[in-house]
């Protein structure tokens, strides 16, 4: 769920990554082809690659990613037991999994001053309802077969508090 590429973009651009080859991908063939001018725009189509992809049915081969990075989707993932099973399969072996998202159990202090920064910039309100709860979680990393692979880290103060970090190892 690569959206605008802009997250994808920005880690493209730090001298640290500059060895690294990025590659987004996305269900919606509108967030693609946005995705893919906006890295033809930055200069860095080069580097950065947009595909058309479902998370469900990953097109790499095993073992063939050293890092996967996952912001504010597993919530509209159809099967997300399937899905972490397909992230954790395209994994190298050492290479790091993160998927975050906003909890439905998050600090609720720190999910309105989320939704104020979100209006500040002309975003609606998350909706933390559709979101999982930290223990939904732990279940979908169980139920993929990585209970052991899959530490949950959810925060209960600060701004890490609005959400779920799901870290997979390999």
């Amino acid at each position: 769920g690569t959206g605008t590429a802009r997250l994808l973009l920005k880690m493209a651009l730090r001298p640290e990554l500059e060895a690294m080859r990025f590659i987004g991908t996305d269900y919606f063939p509108d967030m693609v082809e946005l995705a893919a001018r906006n890295a033809k725009e930055s200069g860095l189509a080069g580097r950065v690659e947009i595909l058309h992809a479902d998370v469900h049915a990953i097109p790499f081969s095993d073992q063939s990613a050293s890092v996967v990075l996952s912001r504010s989707t597993i919530h509209h993932w159809a099967q997300p037991a399937r899905a972490l099973w397909e992230i954790y399969r395209v994994l190298q072996p050492g290479g790091l999994a993160l998927i975050h998202d906003v909890r439905r159990d998050s600090n609720p202090q720190a999910l309105m001053e989320f939704n104020q920064l979100r209006k500040s910039a002309g975003v609606g309100a998350s909706r933390s309802g559709e979101k999982y709860t930290t223990e939904e979680s732990r279940r979908v990393g169980a139920e993929a077969g990585l209970a052991n692979r899959c530490m949950i880290s959810a925060p209960t103060r600060g701004p890490a508090s609005l959400g779920v970090e799901l870290r997979i190892v390999r």
